[in-house]
C-alpha cells in the first residue's frame, strides 16, 4: 500500500528547499566555471581536462571554499566515466560539500565517446558503426551521472558550451545559439532534464561589461535529415523553477539567483 500523506509530504520538503538545479550554458570565456565558484558554501568543483581553465576561474571567486577533482587526469576515458560516478556514489566525501559542480556536458560527452562501452554500442551486429545509435549510448551513460546529481541533495550546476549564431552587438545579449552537445536527441534530452536552465555570457550597458546571467536569451537546435532539411526544432527557454517573475538579465553570481528562489 502506498502511504499517500508521506509521499506528499516528501514531495512538499523537496520543493521546500529551493535548490539550484541548472545547466548553465554560454560560450568560451562567458563565465560559466565563474559562475559555480559564486555558491555560498563549499562547492565540490569536478571536471575534465579539456576544460582545465575553469577551476582557476572558479576559485577567484569561491577561494578556498572551492575543492577541485580532475575525472580524466592519468585516466582512460573508461577509468574517467568511472572515476566521475565513483565521485558521485561517495555520499560520505560527497555531504561535506553544499553544491556540486560539474564540468561539463560538452567534455563529459566527448570522454563518454572514447570509451569501450560506446563504441561497442555503436557496433551492428556486422561489426559496422551504428550513427543512429550514438544517441542513445551516449544517454545510457551520461542519464545515471545526472541521476546522481539529482539524488545527491546539494545545489548542482552542469555547464555546457554553447555555439553562438547571432548576438547583439551593443548590449551582448545572445540572441541565437545552440548547444554543443553531438546529436539533437542528445541535446533535447539532456538539457531537458534540468528544472533550471541557465544562459551565461558577457552583456553591456555602454559604460560596463559584466557577466550576466540572461534569461531572454534564445537557444534552439534543429534535426536535419541527409539533404539539410530541418525535420524538428527544438527552443530551450531559460528558465528559474519556482519563481513566478524573472528579470531578463541577472549578476551571474548564485547568491543573487538563490535570493529569487527564496522569494527575497
Amino acid at each position: 500500500m502506498i502511504n499517500f500523506k508521506a509521499e506528499i509530504k516528501k514531495a512538499k520538503a523537496k520543493i521546500s528547499e529551493n535548490k539550484i538545479e541548472a545547466i548553465v550554458l554560454g560560450p568560451s570565456g562567458a563565465g560559466k566555471s565563474a559562475l559555480g565558484g559564486t555558491f555560498p558554501g563549499k562547492t565540490l568543483y569536478i571536471y575534465g581536462s579539456a576544460e582545465n581553465h575553469g577551476p582557476k576561474s572558479a576559485t577567484t571567486y569561491g577561494g578556498n571554499k572551492v575543492d577541485p577533482i580532475c575525472i580524466d587526469d592519468n585516466r582512460t576515458p573508461d577509468e574517467a566515466i568511472a572515476a566521475l560516478n565513483a565521485i558521485l556514489d561517495s555520499t560520505d566525501f560527497i555531504k561535506q560539500y553544499d553544491a556540486i559542480v560539474l564540468d561539463g556536458a560538452t567534455v563529459i560527452e566527448s570522454i563518454i565517446r572514447q570509451t569501450t562501452a560506446y563504441k561497442t554500442a555503436c557496433l551492428t551486429s556486422k561489426g559496422v558503426h551504428n550513427t543512429f545509435a550514438e544517441g542513445p549510448a551516449v544517454l545510457s551513460v551520461i542519464n545515471p551521472i545526472l541521476n546522481k546529481l539529482r539524488d545527491s541533495g546539494k545545489h548542482y550546476l552542469v555547464t555546457c558550451i554553447l555555439d553562438v549564431q547571432e548576438m547583439d552587438s551593443e548590449t551582448g545579449e545572445i540572441v541565437e545559439s545552440k548547444p554543443r552537445l553531438s546529436t539533437y536527441a542528445v541535446a533535447e534530452s539532456v538539457i531537458q532534464q534540468f528544472p533550471d536552465i541557465f544562459v551565461v555570457g558577457p552583456m553591456s550597458n555602454g559604460e560596463i561589461t559584466a557577466h550576466r546571467l540572461q534569461f531572454a536569451a534564445g537557444i534552439r537546435r534543429d534535426s536535419k535529415d541527409d539533404t539539410g532539411i530541418v525535420k524538428k526544432t527544438i527552443n530551450f527557454k531559460p528558465r528559474l523553477t519556482g519563481v513566478k517573475s524573472i528579470p531578463n538579465t541577472l549578476p551571474a553570481d548564485m547568491n543573487e539567483v538563490l535570493k529569487l528562489k527564496k522569494g527575497e
